[in-house]
């Protein structure tokens, strides 16, 4: 509640919510961002491309002890690119990498959370603009001169909230998000503003409400 709060007044923006699955003493990893290409010298004066990472990226490794604690070995990681540090050879600028990581090692139960705060980037740019000729004029330049300063700070926050996982029995259905909701006609779309109507009328207003329930309409099929 409080990062849906933060996000509507935008204090806050959701990077990604990923749902990943590993094997007990398995490691899984996630990454947002993207890739940039960096050529590498081979044999024979040959040149290959490698690819790098950069963006969120997040590796956790978690271990199911007997007693049910959830054992998990996190490693979040922050990179950008960063031009200041570029390298050109033959031509070609490679440039480098602002990195910040950490690794921390802790025990949940199923379902509860664990907030990862701390990765913090500070960054400032300053611009000029200037009228030109009139701005270099001494004294009366500052006239037609303009300065702007930004200063931006930002927080990476990480929440995660581990579960056991169990298969399902042989035969078992999978629920999908049609179990409780039916895509709404053009006449509970258009005039009563409900994109869907739940698929068990009676039972859901029993449950909440006939001010919240939806509609089952009685039209002939064409």
């Amino acid at each position: 509640m409080v990062v849906q709060a933060l996000e509507a007044r935008g204090l806050v923006r959701s990077l990604a919510e990923p749902n990943l699955v590993a094997l007990s003493g398995q490691t899984s990893s996630f990454l947002a961002g993207g890739e940039f290409p960096v050529p590498v010298a081979g044999d024979n004066q040959s040149i290959s491309v490698e690819f790098k990472k950069f963006g969120v990226g997040l590796d956790f490794t978690p271990t199911v002890a007997p007693n049910g604690l959830i054992h998990l070995n996190i490693k979040p990681e922050v990179s950008e690119i960063d031009y200041s540090a570029a390298v050109t050879i033959n031509g070609i600028t490679i440039p480098g990498l602002k990195v910040r990581r950490s690794d921390s090692t802790l025990e949940l139960r199923d379902g509860q959370s664990f907030v990862m705060a701390g990765l913090l980037t500070n960054s400032r740019s300053v611009s000029n603009n200037r009228v030109p000729w009139l701005g270099s004029v001494p004294v009366l330049g500052n006239l037609f001169r303009s300065t702007a300063y930004k200063r931006a700070e930002t927080d990476l926050v990480i929440i995660v909230t581990p579960h056991i996982v169990d298969p399902l029995g042989a035969g078992s259905s999978i629920a999908t998000p049609f179990d409780r909701a039916l895509p709404g006609s053009d006449l509970d779309v258009f005039a009563r503003g409900n994109a869907e109507t739940p698929r068990d009328t009676a039972a859901y207003l029993a449950a909440n409400g006939a001010s919240t329930g939806g509609y089952i309409l009685d039209l002939p099929v064409r």
